[in-house]
């Protein structure tokens, strides 16, 4: 596609990826090939002025490619010799009879030249010049940005044809972007009644099939695509009339760029949320939720002063937000429910702290809740005693 559009630069880093993955990939080489020559078909390679046999690329085509490709490009690399041998003699011919010819018109010829010369001057330097910038310009305005490159180039500088030739190319790297909708990977979460909205960066990277920073080899500075996307963030303000303002930011000033770089934009960045948009978007996140059991954890002291941590229940039932029956007794019936009824905390003394490890006085409990669509997370942990004692502070 990048070949077809014009678009060297993009071409050639696709097939260096493609290199990364395998070395030996001749039809990359190939590709690199058509990027440096800017040729957008296999067929247009044998238009080329000159022979192309002394380029890296051909070398590496010819030592990694199967034998067709191989006959391929050494058809085409004659085929241009035999032209421009033949060129070359036709030229010589031509030359031969036109200098017979000059010796016996160079005395009338040579007044005409001095008229013709100062009208070809003016028409190259300023009138011909300014209808092809003219309809250059009218081929970008109308988005034909592959034509507007081509016309622009041919004008050699004039004007401002550089400037608008790198326009062209950076409007022909924006049509071929990969829209990421935004507000697709909003990841809500909901804790005491108090939502937070995240960016789902693994679901992006999987969905656009980019590599995965969780493998350990894997050097993000390679990819500044995928470093970009773990930089992402919402800012979620909350709105006088009510509901939230949602915008898309990040701590990388060039992520932009970076984006563009693998072939993303980022699209619908902002938008707001009523309190149903945003419970429905909670609603959708899937199952099974997860839920540190760190976080619920009540800190008491028994008559002895020791410390005793028991499980936050009601917290974290309400965090679940099951639809529960208010009636006790029908409750019950509810496995997910007597589940975490059942969680407690064994904890077991260190000699500088505690080891606490989450229990239940239900067997199988941990399939009972993901059946009910709750995964818990952090079951065992340690705390020193500052910590512990903190948390009675911070509770009392």
């Amino acid at each position: 596609m990048f070949l077809e559009d014009g678009n060297w630069p993009k071409a050639d880093e696709y097939c260096e990826r493609v290199l990364d993955l395998d070395p030996e990939n001749a039809e990359a080489y190939l590709g690199k090939l058509m990027a440096e020559l800017h040729v957008r078909t296999r067929e247009d390679l044998k238009d080329q002025l000159e022979p192309f046999d002394n380029q890296s690329n051909y070398q590496k085509v010819m030592r990694f490619g199967d034998e067709k490709l191989k006959q391929k490009m050494i058809a085409d690399v004659a085929f241009i010799s035999d032209r421009n041998e033949t060129a070359r003699e036709e030229a010589r011919i031509a030359k031969e009879k036109t200098a017979k010819k000059c010796k016996k018109t160079v005395a009338i010829v040579i007044p005409i030249v001095v008229i013709c010369t100062a009208f070809v001057i003016v028409l190259n330097k300023a009138i011909i010049p300014t209808q092809k910038y003219n309809a250059a310009v009218e081929l970008y305005t109308a988005g034909k940005y592959v034509d507007a490159i081509e016309a622009f180039t041919a004008l050699n500088g004039y004007k401002d044809s550089a400037a608008k030739i790198e326009a062209c190319q950076t409007a022909i790297v924006d049509q071929n972007l990969r829209p990421v909708d935004m507000q697709k990977y909003a990841k809500v979460e909901m804790e005491d009644e108090v939502y937070t909205v995240s960016v789902d960066a693994d679901a992006i990277v999987e969905d656009f099939h980019l590599p995965n920073p969780k493998n350990a080899t894997l050097d993000l500075g390679r990819y500044p695509d995928v470093a970009a996307i773990y930089s992402l963030t919402f800012l979620v303000t909350p709105r006088d009339e009510g509901g939230w303002s949602i915008q898309t930011g990040s701590d990388r000033s060039t992520a932009a760029e970076d984006l563009k770089k693998g072939g993303l934009k980022l699209t619908n960045t902002e938008w707001t949320w009523t309190e149903t948009d945003m419970k429905t978007a909670w609603a959708s996140l899937g199952y099974p939720r997860k839920f540190s059991m760190k976080k619920y954890v009540l800190c008491n002291q028994n008559s002895a002063g020791g410390y005793v941590l028991t499980v936050d229940h009601e917290r974290l039932l309400r965090n679940i937000g099951w639809d529960l029956p208010e009636d006790e007794s029908a409750r019950k019936a509810h496995t997910g429910y007597m589940a975490v009824l059942s969680l407690g905390y064994y904890v077991t003394p260190l000699v500088e702290g505690y080891l606490v490890e989450t229990s239940s006085t239900q067997k199988d409990v941990y399939a009972m809740l993901l059946e009910n669509g709750v995964k818990l997370t952090d079951t065992t942990w340690t705390y020193t005693m500052a910590e512990v004692e903190a948390l009675y502070d911070e509770q009392h």
